[in-house]
């Protein structure tokens, strides 16, 4: 990919691989790391994107561009430094970036959650209207294969196909615009496809670039399914307690709307105790993967902390 993280990254990125500790949990060193590797992730995004003074542009940069955890293009890099391919994953990561603000944008419109706020700012639709924010999203997808079907990554490709579509988000927000999930059990099938199979791939593809073994693939694929399930849940619990300043969109929607989350099926005491018991299972997958996998192990415990 031309349009890619700078030279100093790339400097840096040296040097820092060295220094790795062995336990990337050591809390100033992680939080380096992700300060680091989340700036350039930023500068990519910013150099990828269309710049023109278009609606469709600024539309698209509106979507990308208005902040963010990052958590998904962190999750894939983490894991590509596993086995030092990091730097190869660079691209896939912005991809799979640039898959899930696709997403967002689809999501917020008035046929689907309809959701007026986006991480702090007015959604999409409601700054560039409701046909360029389609648009655009259609526009986030389509730059994400381009992007990361250059990347050279054996499988990279399909992957990111099948987390985008109908074996993947789309299907669990199928399921979630019919109501069809109204048990715990149902829950975690949705949510599986809606927000773990995208997980799953940032995560696969890291390990793809990495070259991991097979069997470390599949601890690393256990990972990023307790990894989906503690995400939502905490997404849940702080749809239910947390306020739209803290989070950056509306919350207490789902109460309102009836629709059913962990929260609300589990009361929140219960749905604490899953979180933990994902978080614990996500750990012990992550233990049983070989290599240095403390980057991962931290970005993990920071998500048990939100």
């Amino acid at each position: 990919m031309s349009r890619n993280f700078s030279s100093h990254q790339r400097g840096a990125d040296s040097r820092r691989r060295n220094a790795l500790p062995a336990d990337a949990t050591d809390s100033k060193r992680l939080a380096s790391w992700l300060a680091t590797t989340t700036s350039a992730i930023e500068r990519s995004l910013r150099q990828t994107l269309p710049a023109d003074r278009s609606a469709l542009a600024q539309a698209m940069r509106h979507a990308t561009l208005s902040g963010g955890k990052r958590i998904r293009p962190l999750l894939c890099l983490a894991t590509a430094a596993i086995g030092g391919g990091d730097r190869r994953a660079r691209s896939a990561a912005v991809a799979v970036e640039l898959i899930h603000c696709y997403s967002l944008v689809h999501d917020d419109l008035p046929a689907l959650d309809n959701d007026l706020l986006r991480r702090g700012r007015p959604s999409t639709h409601v700054k560039y209207g409701e046909a360029i924010a389609i648009v655009a999203g259609d526009a986030l997808q389509a730059l994400a294969f381009e992007i990361i079907g250059k990347s050279n990554i054996p499988g990279a490709t399909e992957m990111l196909a099948r987390a985008a579509g109908a074996s993947g988000m789309c299907k669990g927000q199928a399921i979630d615009l019919q109501a069809e999930a109204r048990s715990e059990r149902a829950l975690r099938r949705m949510h599986g496809y809606k927000t773990g199979a995208l997980f799953e791939a940032a995560i696969m593809i890291g390990a793809a670039a990495a070259a991991i073994p097979p069997a470390g693939r599949k601890k690393l694929q256990d990972f990023a399914a307790a990894f989906g399930l503690m995400y939502q849940i905490g997404d849940d619990i702080a749809d239910a307690t947390a306020t739209a300043a803290a989070t950056g969109k509306n919350t207490g929607r789902d109460r309102k709307l009836g629709k059913a989350t962990y929260a609300t099926i589990l009361g929140l005491p219960a749905a604490a105790q899953r979180h933990r018991k994902a978080a614990a299972a996500a750990a012990a997958a992550l233990a049983a993967v070989p290599g240095n996998t403390g980057l991962l192990a931290g970005i993990c415990a920071r998500g048990v902390r939100a």
